[in-house]
């Protein structure tokens, strides 16, 4: 049986080990490949308008509903089992979120 500092570590190399994939893909698909230039090319034609911010908003607003939904989610199904506070349950989802993509 593990040990709880030995699980800690664990977890962080795990977590350090996402980040690092994580970057290395987004620098070899942009910056290697040669598309950065142009992505960013578009982002800055693209982010000229208000369209873009209100889109963008409205995104930010809807993903942050539908996290808070899932959390009340999470708290409702687990109740039974272990009670659980929102922002608990909200840091559960985020990082269900993180590892799944």
């Amino acid at each position: 049986m593990r040990s709880p500092k030995i699980a800690k570590v664990l977890n962080l190399v795990l977590k350090l080990l996402i980040l690092v994939v994580s970057y290395g893909y987004i620098y070899f698909r942009l910056v290697r490949s040669g598309s950065l230039e142009t992505a960013w090319q578009g982002f800055v034609e693209r982010s000229a308008g208000t369209e873009f911010w209100l889109l963008l908003s409205l995104m930010l607003v809807l993903m942050l509903l539908n996290w808070s939904l899932e959390a009340l989610k999470w708290r409702y199904v687990l109740r039974r089992i272990e009670r659980i506070g929102f922002v608990t349950a909200l840091k559960a989802v985020l990082a269900g979120v993180t590892v799944s993509s």
